[in-house]
Formats: structure tokens, C-alpha cells, sequence
């Protein structure tokens, strides 16, 4: 997909960081918070859909079916979230798997 790189979500990464430190606080639930702390809100999704809704729908995609897409990349937002992966190269798997075979399934 050619997209423009939108702006990197500074502050929604430092929500996403303070609300992972909170839920990590509760040491006795043994639960990893990190897939549930990328995804508060949908914040990320929200952020990259208002940036290439247009795009987006002409290729067939709706909110719900980009959605989708983005819960398969949950891993790539968890590495953007631990600063072992960019934003940008995280855009750039979003956009591989929205252009590549998975989202042709996606869209069926």
C-alpha cells in the first residue's frame, strides 16, 4: 500500500505505557498486559484508519475488516511499545499484511 508515514502517536504511546505500568502494578494475576494495553481504546487503529480511511475503502476495507488486520499485528504494536521496533517499520508490516495475502482474505 502506498501510504503516507502518519505522524508517530507520541502521547497515545505514553497512555498506552502508563496504563501498561498500572495493570503490571497488580503482581499477583501472573497476567501479561501487553496486548491488552496496545489495544486500549483502539487508539492505534483509530489513529492509522483516520490517516488512510480513504485509501482504505476503495481497496475494500471497512473499520471492522481493518480491525482485523490490526489484531493480527498486535505483536509488531507490542514491539513498537518496547521501543524494538520503530514506528515506521510497525506501519510498514500494517501496511505488508493489509496489501499482502492476509488481508485478501480479510476482505473476502
Amino acid at each position: 500500500m502506498k501510504t503516507s508515514l502518519p505522524e508517530e502517536p507520541v502521547e497515545l504511546k505514553k497512555q498506552i505505557i502508563t496504563l501498561k505500568s498500572q495493570l503490571d502494578a497488580d503482581t499477583t494475576t501472573g497476567i501479561d498486559w501487553n496486548s491488552q494495553a496496545v489495544w486500549f481504546r483502539n487508539g492505534i487503529p483509530k489513529h492509522l484508519w483516520q490517516q488512510w480511511k480513504n485509501e482504505l475503502q476503495t481497496k475494500g476495507y471497512t473499520w471492522p475488516k481493518f480491525l482485523r488486520i490490526m489484531r493480527y499485528r498486535t505483536d509488531d504494536a507490542i514491539l513498537w511499545l518496547h521501543n524494538k521496533q520503530t514506528w515506521k517499520e510497525y506501519v510498514e508490516k500494517v501496511s505488508e499484511a493489509l496489501d499482502g495475502p492476509l488481508g485478501d482474505i480479510v476482505k473476502q
